[in-house]
Parts: structure tokens; C-alpha cells; sequence
């Protein structure tokens, strides 16, 4: 999963369902990074699909 020193510290799971695969996790960031941040009150989040 992402890391980046001082920000995006995984902090919460869960499965989700994603288009392109029956199994898939939706990763939300604690302190994430600003390139994740979208003003006024937005935050991109990661989802990983796998098989």
C-alpha cells in the first residue's frame, strides 16, 4: 500500500465491490497527502482489486 513519510498511514478497510473484479478493497489514509486532498472537504481514497 502507499506510504509516504509523515502521511498516507492506511487507517481503514473494507471490501468494495470494483468493476473489473469480483474481489476489491477500498483503502482510506490517515493524515493523507496533500496530492490526495481536494478542496473544500474532499479525499481521494486507493482501491485495490485483486484475484
Amino acid at each position: 500500500m502507499p506510504y509516504t513519510s509523515g502521511s498516507d498511514r492506511a487507517e481503514g478497510l473494507t471490501s468494495f465491490p470494483h468493476a473489473n473484479s469480483s474481489k476489491a478493497v477500498l483503502v482510506v489514509y490517515d493524515s493523507p497527502d496533500s496530492k490526495r486532498i481536494i478542496e473544500p472537504a474532499g479525499v481521494l481514497a486507493d482501491v485495490f482489486a485483486w484475484e
